[in-house]
């Protein structure tokens, strides 16, 4: 009988997972966003985008104890992402123009 306490691990990193540095990638935010639609479609519920994201969303952050950006399970249940990073001198102008006081914005 086949024990997987008796497979060499592939990789060890000779710490506990929760010390391990995280790759980036977005592999658990993947994982989650799939098992979410199929938990969705197996018990007949509306499987809608929003509802996803939300769900998610939610137990990505759960699962890893923390609230991250939520950008790769936006990816994840969008299937891909633009994004547009304004020029520094751009925003920069704006930002010197703008006065805040207390809750107004001028």
């Amino acid at each position: 009988m086949l024990s997987l306490d008796k497979i060499e691990p592939f990789a060890s990193q000779n710490t506990p997972i929760s010390e391990v540095h995280k790759t980036g990638l977005g592999s658990s935010a993947a994982l989650i966003t799939s098992l979410v639609t199929a938990l969705l479609r197996h018990f007949q519920l509306s499987p809608e985008l929003d509802l996803i994201h939300n769900m998610a969303q939610y137990v990505h952050c759960f699962a890893q104890g923390k609230v991250g950006s939520g950008f790769d399970v936006c990816s994840a249940v969008q299937g891909s992402q633009v994004y547009k990073r304004f020029d520094e001198k751009v925003l920069r102008g704006l930002m010197d123009k703008t006065k805040v006081t207390g809750q107004e914005v001028s």
